[in-house]
């Protein structure tokens, strides 16, 4: 299945490496990021690991987008279990943080 429009810019975009400011996050993400959250309800398990790919590398960068997305994650139809058979790229900070909150 092919992933969504919002899903597929998000893993488009990449790692959130940096914070931005507000000019700079409106030029980054022109409304996709937010309506992911509207994806929540009938998100794929294949959308729910872009969103956990999302997370890396390791770091307080993006701390707050971050936490947004273990909370999104949370709301996915197959969590936990779409998180748990993942095999994450890192081994960071947030991954343990996921693992944590998906035991």
């Amino acid at each position: 299945m092919a992933l969504r429009p919002a899903v597929q810019a998000l893993k488009d975009f990449g790692p959130l490496e940096y914070e931005l400011g507000a000019d700079e996050r409106e030029a980054q993400f022109p409304g996709f990021f937010w309506e992911i959250e509207l994806l929540l309800p009938t998100m794929t398990d294949e959308e729910a690991q872009v969103l956990a790919q999302s997370l890396e590398p390791s770091g307080h960068d993006f701390c707050g987008t971050k936490y947004i997305v273990l909370d999104w994650l949370e709301l996915t139809p197959g969590w936990p279990e779409n998180i748990l058979k993942m095999d994450l790229l890192y081994d960071t900070l947030w991954r343990d943080i996921l693992i944590r909150r998906a035991r």
